[in-house]
């Protein structure tokens, strides 16, 4: 009797061990998720705080710029309006010196055409020759 009564208390205490076990595993557990959960909202806030503060510097970038371009001095702006010309001027000359070089190539193009179909021409008028001497002969 005295080992049986021993038995059972000794399923019990492993029993008891096991169950100490799986709720330490789950407080473990537990935690883990917690720990995620609080890193996740946190990396949340830091995204949001970083966003605010670009929307922040862009707003004040934005204002500096305003700003600068008001209080740039009259020659500095004829300055700028200056090369802003000149940049402009080298550009249409650019594109005509383009223009003219499509214009040439197409000239060349069709005279080319011209004188192929001109050779084409003579080769089939000297055929053409050819055939009524010997028919003649």
């Amino acid at each position: 009797e005295q080992q049986e009564q021993e038995m059972p208390s000794s399923v019990a205490a492993g029993q008891q061990k096991r169950d100490e076990e799986q709720e330490a595993v789950a407080i473990k557990l537990q935690a883990i998720q917690r720990g995620r959960m609080v890193r996740k909202t946190l990396a949340e806030q830091q995204q949001q705080q970083q966003q605010q503060q670009q929307g922040e510097k862009d707003e004040a970038a934005a204002g500096a710029e305003e700003q600068q371009e008001q209080e740039m001095p009259s020659s500095v702006a004829a300055g700028q309006q200056k090369r802003d010309e000149e940049q402009e001027a080298v550009a249409i000359k650019l594109q005509a010196i383009q223009r003219g070089r499509m214009v040439r190539k197409t000239l060349a193009e069709q005279q080319q055409q011209q004188q192929q179909q001109q050779q084409g021409e003579k080769d089939e008028a000297a055929a053409g020759a050819e055939e009524q001497q010997e028919q003649e002969m």
